[in-house]
Order: structure tokens, then sequence, then C-alpha cells
């Protein structure tokens, strides 16, 4: 994900632990050589927001 947005690794870990802390991402990490799998949550205002 880091590439497709130009940030380092440790960026994009950064802004990944910082979107779970305002919890707009949960992340299921599944282990070793497994890809983890991040759940989105769009706040409803937003969503409202975008159909307007």
């Amino acid at each position: 994900m880091g590439e497709d947005i130009g940030v380092t690794r440790q960026t994009m870990n950064e802004y990944i632990k910082e979107l779970e802390r305002k919890s707009y991402v949960d992340v299921k990490r599944r282990g070793q050589g497994r890809s983890n799998y991040y759940t989105i949550h769009i706040p409803q205002d937003d969503v409202t927001d975008l159909k307007s």
C-alpha cells in the first residue's frame, strides 16, 4: 500500500495504526507469510456528505 501512495513501509504502518486508534480500520493479522485483512469503517456522516 505504501508504494501506491509514495510513502515508506514504516510510514504506512504508522498511518494504519492511527486509523486503528480512531476506529476507521480494523486489522486482522493472519500470521507469518499471509497478508493482513483490513476492514474499513466509514462514519455515517461522511457517507451522507458523499451523497449530496
